[in-house]
């Protein structure tokens, strides 16, 4: 029943509550503005069938309170559809965009012609929930081309995804260094678009482990068509580890704020495999 309302929909199949959010949302409108559709397509066929000439041979005049009642009517139900519409829709906004959630990591999305570079900040929360320590550590960049090699997921794969960890907020600063392009990955209710010399920001939230792609969803230039994003959500101790392996230092030594970060290098770099 899910996948027919989905299809019928046109959309995909909900990853976390901000899409699930927006799906509720389409749909309450959807129906809505079908409703008044049909409404108003039965109003115009009742008026031509009896006022064309061939039921009525005379203009009917209404009385001056049935005109008042109609008068009252298309006053007072277009404002209330407006306002259930209005409504959800503000508090969904306000939700998603000023909502003030402390994220566990943040990471800087940037695009490129035509590949994204993922950049985690020098900021991490050490035992988030139990501890408020964060610590400085170095920067680790990272180089998403499209896999040209891939047989699986054609044209959708990449040499390396966005790894983050499952059940904790993340924040994602999103921009571009050359032409517009845009940050989708519909499962997730986003859509960002990566200007320029601005930073848009967006917060992404995954309760379970999983793999979610999405591609520029902005005409970047000739292969606009080839640069897809893949997200992956990892349990948070084999996100630790793969950070770490990355880093080069082992989660023990991360986790007991056991290590000098001054020796490491002042940024790590993957390019593609």
């Amino acid at each position: 029943m899910e996948n027919l309302l989905l299809s019928l929909l046109g959309t995909v199949y909900p990853a976390n509550d901000m899409m699930a959010g927006m799906l509720v949302l389409y749909a309450e409108v959807f129906g809505l503005i079908s409703f008044i559709l049909f409404a108003i397509a039965n109003i115009l066929y009742v008026c031509i069938v009896i006022y064309s000439g061939g039921v009525k041979k005379r203009i009917t005049a209404f009385p001056r309170e049935q005109e008042m009642l109609l008068d009252v009517f298309f006053l007072i139900f277009p404002t209330l559809a407006i306002l259930y519409i209005l409504v959800p829709t503000l508090g969904f906004i306000f939700n998603s965009d000023f909502a003030n959630i402390d994220t566990f990591v943040n990471v800087n999305v940037v695009g490129h012609q035509w590949y994204w570079t993922y950049e985690y900040y020098n900021n991490l929360s050490i035992l988030p929930g139990f501890s408020n320590i964060y610590m400085e550590i170095s920067l680790l960049q990272i180089d998403s081309f499209m896999d040209t090699d891939a047989t699986i997921n054609r044209l959708l794969e990449v040499t390396n995804r966005l790894v983050i960890p499952a059940g904790h907020f993340v924040g994602l600063h999103i921009t571009a260094t050359d032409v517009i392009h845009s940050f989708a990955l519909p499962q997730l209710g986003v859509k960002v678009d990566a200007i320029p010399g601005r930073i848009a920001q967006a917060t992404v939230f995954l309760p379970t482990s999983g793999v979610y792609r999405g591609q520029c969803s902005e005409l970047c230039g000739a292969y606009h068509g080839f640069m897809p994003i893949v997200l992956e959500a990892i349990k948070l101790e084999y996100w630790y580890d793969w950070y770490c392996v990355n880093l080069g230092v082992t989660p023990a030594m991360l986790l007991l704020h056991d290590v000098n970060f001054s020796l490491c290098p002042a940024s790590v770099t993957l390019e593609a495999k």
